[in-house]
């Protein structure tokens, strides 16, 4: 499950933070998080954002469709075609630009049925995934900064290429 977290660091750098946020215009948690993203980037760990797997597939039951699969603590994998992840991406965006302050995608693939919902909350977002691919009704509230957000904007269009990529061209 995702939480938040505490980190403890010298009141130094504690001082050096908020100035460099002031310097910056931006609140000291945007700062750290822009930096474990720099980070992660020049470390080659590629788009991958634990807890979340994100990737594109063909359904071998399904004539070989492409599909996005998106597993993650809390629920049961979600399934949803390359369309429906874009869309996510899109929504995603448009909450991070301020085009839009809420987005709702559904996610339906086979008998598999799910949903997204996006809000802007403060500075930040929450994401909720529904899932009702089983009697029990199960909803995950994922809050999200603006650089997780557009990371996970990418690893969804990320996946829906992917799936398009593998996918037989009858399929597509």
């Amino acid at each position: 499950m995702l939480s938040h977290g505490n980190i403890h660091i010298s009141q130094i750098r504690v001082e050096q933070l908020r100035h460099l946020a002031h310097h910056h215009g931006l609140t000291p948690t945007s700062i750290i998080d822009r930096a474990i993203r720099n980070e992660w980037s020049a470390a080659g760990l590629g788009p991958s954002l634990p807890p979340f797997e994100i990737f594109g597939d063909v359904d071998l039951e399904n004539d070989k469709a492409p599909m996005v699969s998106l597993i993650t603590d809390g629920i049961t994998p979600v399934l949803m075609t390359p369309a429906q992840a874009s869309a996510v991406a899109d929504g995603l965006r448009k909450l991070i630009s301020r085009e839009h302050t809420h987005f709702v995608v559904p996610a339906h693939y086979c008998e598999f049925k799910a949903g997204f919902v996006g809000e802007r909350r403060g500075r930040g977002y929450i994401l909720r995934i529904a899932d009702n691919t089983s009697r029990d009704f199960k909803a995950l509230s994922i809050p999200l900064s603006s650089t997780v957000a557009e990371d996970l904007a990418a690893a969804f269009d990320a996946a829906a290429d992917q799936a398009l990529a593998v996918a037989p061209a009858a399929a597509q």
